[in-house]
Order: structure tokens, then sequence, then C-alpha cells
């Protein structure tokens, strides 16, 4: 296909109809694509959550013209469209929210929260509740209040807590932490046991919330002693141990994401989030075809990777238009069958009969003759005298 006839169709590649009439008071910002990410969202919501999941940032990068557009510091993508998902550990996505702008997310009911905490409330309703679930996030979205909220419905809930929002908590000062050394913390627990808070000494200073864990049986990490020149064990809080082992599944997506992105450039954003959902999609479902084929019990390397298994989805979507072939006789017999053309290939002669044609001397230059009769090695005789 050509370049000016794949950029004639992918023009003509809508997800919904521009000309239909939308609601004036509708603050939907993606509502072109809006079909597509319901039909990928509803298809996440019937995947069974595990028991640990994940609230994270993913981006879409793009550098173009749009309105909800974001720069997030730190992110391998940093500038293009925030979406807030939910993830299991192992990186299969449950939900998503596409952020457009400051009242994403916020309803009435969980207004107190803020952005973050109505992101979470939100994100969280699908999860079946009273069942030892378990959420981690980051200090992004962490807050007492939002914790205290998601105990309610029987959630629990970890994550890093900025130091403003201890709502309160006195604990020991940075000062006094880095006086200690690394693998010193500080614990702790509100009035009604709800809500632990615990300070780590790691480089630096760590704040840690949850719902389900403290400090707990104190484990160890391994890190560089600049004194020492050499790697040293210094003491870490469980709870420090159980979110760093839990909260990578939207950095986990993200990673498979980026092994076989569907990227092009493109200055119309409808066509980046397209692309970018479509390789979500096929992400997500690879993840879901592992969890199958550990339930089946295949050995690893019976199962498909993650390039064999898009191409095998891409051959299926190639074929499934393909019209197949009918068995039997033909039903119209005046149909006209066409002959095939057999052609023979007859053996080259051997070197022998090759070398009994004289060629023409040097210098006459031209070739034999084609209407002379021909000698049995297939050349013409020789007409050439010196």
């Amino acid at each position: 296909m050509g370049v000016k006839r794949f950029f004639k169709i992918r023009g003509a590649l809508h997800i919904s109809d521009a000309n239909e009439e939308r609601d004036p008071n509708s603050q939907d910002k993606f509502w072109k694509v809006r079909p597509l990410l319901e039909a990928v969202r509803s298809r996440c919501l019937q995947l069974v959550p595990l028991e640990q999941n994940s609230i994270d940032e993913q981006m879409v990068p793009f550098t173009g013209r749009i309105a909800a557009k974001q720069f997030v510091k730190g992110k391998p993508n940093p500038e293009g469209v925030k979406v807030f998902v939910r993830c299991s550990f192992d990186g299969l996505a449950h939900d998503f929210e596409f952020y457009q702008g400051k009242g994403t997310g916020v309803s009435k009911e969980h207004a107190h929260l803020g952005l973050g905490g109505s992101v979470v409330m939100r994100l969280v309703e699908s999860l079946p509740k009273a069942q030892n679930i378990k959420c981690y996030m980051d200090n992004y979205f962490t807050s007492v209040k939002l914790f205290l909220e998601l105990k309610k419905i029987g959630i629990l809930a970890s994550g890093t807590i900025r130091g403003n929002r201890l709502a309160g908590c006195v604990m020991k000062t940075d000062k006094e932490m880095k006086k200690e050394g690394r693998g010193s913390y500080d614990e702790r627990v509100s009035q009604n046991d709800e809500v632990v808070l615990v300070r780590w000494q790691d480089n630096g200073t760590v704040n840690m919330a949850s719902t389900h864990l403290g400090v707990g049986n104190i484990g160890t990490v391994r890190r560089w002693s600049e004194s020492q020149k050499v790697h040293v064990d210094i003491d870490c809080p469980e709870v420090v141990l159980d979110y760093n082992k839990y909260m990578g599944g939207v950095d986990k997506l993200d990673f498979i994401m980026s092994l076989y992105p569907m990227r092009t450039r493109t200055k119309k954003w409808p066509v980046r989030v397209i692309s970018h959902f479509a390789s979500f999609a096929l992400s997500n479902s690879w993840l879901e075809y592992l969890r199958d084929a550990n339930k089946a019990g295949l050995l690893r390397k019976e199962t498909l990777d993650m390039m064999a298994f898009q191409t095998d989805v891409a051959n299926c979507l190639l074929n499934s238009n393909k019209p197949q072939k009918k068995r039997g006789r033909p039903s119209n017999d005046n149909s006209r069958t066409v002959k095939k053309k057999i052609t023979v290939l007859r053996a080259a002669p051997t070197w022998g009969l090759r070398c009994q044609a004289p060629q023409p001397p040097r210098g006459l230059g031209g070739q034999p003759r084609a209407d002379l009769p021909r000698t049995s090695c297939g050349l013409p005789p020789p007409i050439w005298q010196r």
C-alpha cells in the first residue's frame, strides 16, 4: 500500500459521527473516541481482579494540540494525555479514567477527598467489598481521609504519603531520622486502630500509610555504603517491603506496551489515542492469556511471547473476512472453467553439446541469427567467413 493511499484511508477513520448533535452541556473532551474507550473498559471490568491491586498514572504520548494535555515529570513519556489506571500486581488492567481537568472524577459525595481521592473511589467501585482486597498507590492519591473511606467500604490500602497529609500526627523529624541512620523507623497508630503511619530512613525519609500493615516483621534491603564501599543490609519495615512488591502493576503494563508500540507520527490526537488503546488491549489480552496458560499448567517454553501473540492476533484479523471455498461442485453450471497453462521445463544441454556450435569471431560483434536452422544443441550453424 502506498503512503498516499494509507493516509487517505486513515483520514476516513472515525469512531464517532461528528455530524450528530451532541449535548451542549457535555464536558467530555474525548467524545471523538469515547465508544472505543467504553468498549475497552467494559471488557476490562469483566476480568477477575487479584487480591493485590495498584492505582497509578499512565501517559498517552502526544506533543500536539489537545485540551487535556499534561506534563508529568519522571515518566518515560512525560508529555501527553494522563490516564488513571487500576491494575492487578501482575499488570492486568481492570479499570481506567481519563484526566480531563480539575474536576475529573470528582463527585459531590467525595469532593472532600480532592482529585486524587475521588479518582481512587471511582476506580474501586467495581472491586468486591469486604473480601480482603488491597489497593496500593503513591503519594499523589494517598491521604488519611481516603484510607478511612476505603476501610468503611471494606477495602484495605497502603501507599506513600506526603508529609503535609499526616492529619496532624507528630512524628520524628527528618533531622532526627537522619541522625539515627539508615534503617531507623518511627511508627504511629490512630486511636481507633484503623490507620498506621510509618516513617523510615533510607537514603532519604520515606512516609508510609496503611490500614492493614505497620512495621510488622522487619526485613532487610541492600544498599550501597559510601563509607565502606560495599553493599550493606539495612532494616526495612514490612509495610515498605509489601508496597514495593505489589505497587508496580501499572509500570509493568507500560513496559509491556513499550516492547512493540503502535506509534505513528501524527498531529491528530484521536489517531494517537486509538493506536495507544489498540496496544493497551493487546497487552492486556496477552497478560490474560498468560494467566490462563499458568492455570492450565503450560510450561514457559510452550507459551507464546508478546511478539508471537501479537502476530497471531493480526493474522486472525486479516483472515476473518476472507471468503471460504465451498466443498463440492459449483452451484452455477454455466460457469466457465479456466484451463491452467502447463509449462514443460526442458533439461539444459550438456557441456559437450553447448561447445559444438562455434562462437562469432572477435571484432565482428552481433548475435547469431534466429531464422536459420538449428543444430542439436539449439544454436544456429556457423555463418562467418574469415
